[in-house]
């Protein structure tokens, strides 16, 4: 372990280990190279449902829902101007939580592209920068010798199929065994805060007979929207308690929403004493950056803050895509030699 947090060598064959416990914090911006919607597309098309020329709309009446009940929400949810569905769902969950989580489930299965997972749709590849960062000369047996923790708010499976991919190719292992050893806690912790979709990734999404598994009741029942549980969720509770302990915190692809921030206790286990604290601000105005810097208690003991910065001159939110920033921060990379 070395003294300023970062990595160390260790294990057989010269495998990367990242030591000191680190935590990233993904929200959608993190999938959308890989084909995946961001939440001003996810919103667009949760408008045009209540449209009968959507084929979506027919999708979900062969599902089970009815015109009335897709209408319904279409509208409400249009009118409503909430900033995103979970802010909505979080007031309307009595009224919507089945139908909406059936229309998230809909449109992000028939988003996944297991040829994007490989070959994304711009240089944002961060996946398999952090592949490379998590092994080198690594053996199937030692891959998840790492303390690095993902706590993700998006639904999509994107991160683990394409960890099912890589490590299969690499290691000549079927996807049974790849997924047979992630159940058993090996490569990395993935932790999904509101669940995730079921089905074949990708596996001819955009048919009903795929989208089928993934809205059924028990399907559904495994996505959470904010008031299902709330703050004693045991799921909540898990990642508030990660936070807390890691060393070293990334957000990546968030957007940095009051409701979400709350959900993590972000003032308490995302405060930056003794730690660094890293995260893209993608798109975001430099008084909005600064904006969730505090929301997140950053600099909180500032005398002159906020204050201007230069690119990577200290922690803190920037305006970058996730590849550049955990390039540029070197949050996974091991310490010069």
């Amino acid at each position: 372990m070395t003294s300023d947090g970062h990595v160390k060598m260790t294990g057989s064959g010269g495998f990367i280990v990242i030591e000191i416990p680190t935590t990233l914090v993904l929200g959608a911006g993190a999938s959308v190279a890989y084909g995946l919607p961001l939440n001003s597309e996810l919103t667009s098309r949760l408008y045009r449902l209540g449209s009968e020329e959507d084929p979506r709309h027919g999708m979900l009446c062969a599902a089970g829902f009815g015109t009335a009940e897709i209408l319904a929400f279409s509208t409400e949810f249009l009118q409503s101007q909430a900033p995103s569905i979970d802010e909505f769902l979080s007031h309307r969950a009595d009224d919507f939580s089945r139908i909406g989580k059936a229309a998230i489930a809909m449109i992000i299965r028939e988003r996944e592209s297991p040829d994007l997972l490989l070959k994304p749709q711009d240089a944002d590849h961060w996946y398999k920068y952090l592949w490379e960062r998590l092994t080198e000369d690594a053996t199937f047996e030692t891959i998840d010798r790492s303390k690095l923790t993902v706590v993700t708010f998006n639904y999509d499976r994107s991160l683990e199929t394409y960890l099912s991919y890589v490590i299969g190719a690499r290691f000549r292992k079927t996807p049974k065994e790849c997924a047979e050893s992630r159940s058993k806690g090996g490569w990395l912790n993935i932790i999904h805060v509101y669940g995730e979709v079921t089905g074949n990734y990708g596996w001819n999404a955009t048919s009903l007979e795929a989208l089928s598994p993934s809205l059924t009741d028990d399907a559904l029942e495994e996505l959470h929207v904010i008031p299902e549980g709330g703050n004693d969720d045991q799921r909540v509770l898990q990642v508030r308690a990660v936070l807390s302990r890691a060393k070293r915190i990334c957000f990546l692809g968030f957007g940095f929403q009051k409701l979400n921030l709350d959900l993590l206790d972000a003032k308490t286990t995302c405060t930056d004493t003794s730690r660094p604290v890293w995260g893209t601000a993608h798109g975001l105005k430099e008084n909005e950056i600064f904006q969730a810097e505090k929301r997140c208690s950053l600099f909180a003991g500032s005398k002159t803050w906020p204050r201007p910065r230069r690119p990577m001159d200290r922690h803190g939110f920037y305006d970058m895509k996730c590849l550049d920033l955990l390039r540029e921060s070197l949050v996974l990379s091991p310490p010069d030699v």
